[in-house]
């Protein structure tokens, strides 16, 4: 499994990524874990990462 835990400034919210990946969290520190190849991973989360950075 993979563990990924986020931190953020105040202004952005991390939980809401957490939260749509299995996890949890609050707005300035948040985490989940997931489950296969660091590669499937990685296309899993940075799409969703890069569109919550966005707004």
């Amino acid at each position: 499994s993979i563990k990924i835990s986020m931190r953020a400034r105040p202004g952005y919210n991390v939980s809401s990524l957490a939260l749509h990946m299995g996890g949890g969290g609050h707005e300035l520190a948040a985490g989940f874990t997931m489950h296969g190849p660091l590669e499937t991973v990685v296309k899993q989360v940075l799409p969703r990462l890069l569109a919550e950075a966005a707004h």
